[in-house]
């Protein structure tokens, strides 16, 4: 190999270099990395980090020793050896830093990105001055024991061995539990709706027993409102207790700060152990829902467990690589699947589970949409029947809630087209709580919101409210405590070929037992009013004989909407 010509030489010297910084990229996921994995997966993923990262190295090897023999010429050969490593040293460097760096930028912290993608230069340096010394050793005649075909790799092997250890180090919960402490597991459902749920509706489009079984064992409430029908809202509305607008997530490409206190905070704080198991790809790890959650487990199903983490994978599904395991998507079964092998690790701890599912949303048409329905009934079952035997006897909390609805065509867009409709935002929650105490009403019918569950789950386990979070107990409704609706600000982010901004009120009407919706269309200033009563599947626009009614409701809700313009 000595007298090989850089061109040739760069790429199989950048091998070494590749398989140093995937076991880099290994440390610094066992670092960060949130899923839950035995020891066999992350051994898989650690040597799948170290190949990945060879494959990338000799990659960028094959430009940089064209570079380097086309521009080094005139230098004697242990200097272009040095001259290629440190190129494809840099290289390495922007392919794994720089995207870190915008990260950082895009979270404000501008002075981190712009030192994360300027690293590579210095990185590209001390190669050069350590390679260089390699080289005239080399040149001089001097023989070595072990050239850098062994020691590159064996070195990205021991940092893949590192980072598997610290995948594996990780604690489930703390000493602050009580040995009372319930097993809480909270199942949202993306596209189930209130007129989906047997025990609710009479015409549900098919069998739920085991939803049906949830509700005759627990609380339902039928009338629930997802005020933002998007599973990034939602799911902002049920960690924080805050409606999507105040907690800054309305859109699909909005983060959860960490600034916003979360329910997962507040039950690792008491030290339970917390899980997360999601199915849609709109709540993977990165948009801020993770935030308190010891595991947060997202994985696309391939091969090796957090593989799709990989910087090398992660950009080839972003491309639009849709070929063999980088095809797979995750699908609600798998999603239950992890949640048994972690509530085994977690032992006798109190825990707080929660699982997102999404199989109703992509329901295309009422067959499809029939198959989902029973899927997700099966799931939730075999869910309880998990929890039960997790629990050993200790109590369990167990609650389903729709996050959204999932429109069938009841109103112009189609199916699937979110709307500020009932289709859309008036979902179900099911919830057997641990203790029943002075319990008057076993459904309610009063309207509730997605964000006085957070309230709820912490008032059964007797834990403090979150900090400055609206959402209300609602336990209360169900003890008679609590006997007026609670109305709620409605929105819809959606592309300017969709219509741009929706927005809209659900409330009560004049104080009667009844709801009113009012939608505006924000970019052609149309209203719209329906009795909910009367007309509950909104078919009779009644805003043209209630023009100070309208009036009221609209300037309302722009000014609760105030946030959506400060952007």
């Amino acid at each position: 190999m000595v007298g090989l010509r850089p061109m040739f030489r760069t790429p199989l010297l950048a091998v070494g270099l590749g398989a140093i910084a995937g076991g880099f990229e290994v440390v610094a996921l066992g670092a960060t990395l949130k899923l839950s994995l035995l020891p066999v997966d992350a051994a898989m993923l650690g040597l799948a980090g170290v190949v990945l990262g060879s494959l990338v190295g000799f990659l960028a090897g094959v430009p940089a020793g064209l570079v380097v023999e086309l521009a080094t010429r005139s230098w004697f050969p242990p200097r272009r050896y040095a001259a290629g490593m440190a190129l494809v040293a840099v290289l390495l460097g922007l392919w794994y830093l720089v995207p870190l760096g915008l990260v950082k930028v895009e979270q404000g912290l501008v002075p981190a990105g712009v030192a994360l993608a300027l690293t590579p230069i210095g990185v590209g340096g001390v190669v050069w001055f350590n390679a260089g010394y390699w080289f005239r050793r080399e040149d001089i005649g001097e023989r070595r024991r072990l050239g850098w075909w062994f020691v590159g790799p064996c070195m990205g092997l021991a940092l893949g061995a590192l980072g598997t250890l610290l995948v594996l180090d990780r604690d489930h919960g703390s000493a602050r539990a009580l040995a009372g402490d319930p097993l809480v597991v909270l199942v949202g459902v993306d596209g189930l709706r209130a007129d989906h749920v047997g025990a609710l509706a009479a015409d549900a489009p098919a069998p739920t027993p085991s939803l049906d079984a949830l509700a005759s064992a627990g609380l339902s409430f039928d009338n629930v409102v997802a005020p933002v029908p998007a599973a990034g809202p939602a799911q902002a509305a049920l960690m924080t207790g805050r409606h999507p607008v105040r907690a800054g997530v309305v859109r699909a490409s909005d983060r959860l700060l960490r600034g916003y206190d979360t329910v997962a905070e507040a039950f690792a704080g008491e030290g339970y152990a917390t899980g997360a198991f999601v199915t849609s790809p709109e709540l993977a790890a990165g948009h801020g829902f993770e935030q308190g959650f010891e595991v947060w487990d997202d994985d696309p199903a391939m091969p090796v467990r957090g593989l799709a983490r990989l910087q090398v994978v992660r950009f080839a599904r972003a491309a639009g690589l849709q070929v063999g395991p980088l095809a797979s998507v995750r699908s609600d079964a798998e999603t239950v699947a992890q949640v048994a092998p972690w509530l085994e690790a977690v032992g006798e701890r109190p825990a707080l589970v929660w699982v997102q599912l999404d199989g109703p949303s992509r329901a295309t048409d009422r067959d499809s949409l029939e198959r989902a329905l029973g899927d997700v009934d099966a799931l939730v079952g075999r869910l309880r029947a998990v929890a039960t035997t997790a629990a050993r006897g200790r109590p369990v909390t167990f609650a389903v809630v729709g996050t959204r609805g999932q429109p069938m065509g009841e109103h112009p867009g189609g199916i699937g087209h979110a709307n500020l409709f009932d289709e859309s935002v008036r979902v179900p929650l099911l919830l057997e709580p641990h203790v029943m105490k002075a319990i008057q009403h076993r459904r309610v019918s009063l309207q509730v919101r997605l964000m006085d569950v957070p309230a709820a789950l912490l008032a059964l386990c007797r834990l403090d409210p979150l900090p400055d979070a609206e959402g209300a107990d609602l336990i209360g409704f169900a003890q008679g405590l609590r006997t007026r609706h609670y109305a709620s600000l409605l929105a819809l982010a959606r592309s300017d070929a969709e219509g741009g901004l929706l927005l809209g009120y659900r409330a009560t009407r004049g104080g009667e037992d009844g709801n009113i919706k009012f939608i505006l269309d924000h970019r052609t200033g149309r209203s719209q009013l329906f009795d909910l009563v009367e007309d509950p599947r909104e078919q009779t626009d009644i805003a043209e004989s209630q023009g100070e009614a309208v009036a009221a409701i609209r300037a309302r809700v722009l000014q609760e909407a105030g946030p959506l313009f400060r952007d």
